[in-house]
């Protein structure tokens, strides 16, 4: 993964790479690393199947990168919302320091 050519590394990888072995916490990263920060937009959709751990991986590392599309930012918060909410006292924590 080169700097540039990272629309065509996302493509191929997902056109490869069976949904349960993706690695997109990983490849975000990468992504940064390598300054193809505007290949984000096409993770948005695996977002979704993420577990609310890599989400928060994900999270921080947007969190810190200001070169990431606000798009990217905005889908990876939606992703965050759209988790199933603990039950009891961990679920009204979560949602008083969520906000």
């Amino acid at each position: 993964l080169v700097e540039g050519r990272g629309q065509a590394f996302v493509s191929a990888y997902f056109a490869a790479t069976p949904r349960d072995k993706r690695e997109v916490p990983a490849l975000v990263e990468a992504l940064l690393a390598t300054r193809n920060a505007d290949c984000l937009l096409q993770l948005r959709q695996p977002l979704s199947e993420l577990s609310a751990k890599e989400l928060r991986r994900v999270e921080g590392m947007v969190a810190e990168n200001p070169i990431v599309p606000q798009a990217f930012g905005e889908a990876v918060a939606a992703a965050l919302e759209a988790l199933p909410q603990p039950g009891g006292v961990a679920g009204v924590l979560w949602k008083l320091f969520r906000r």
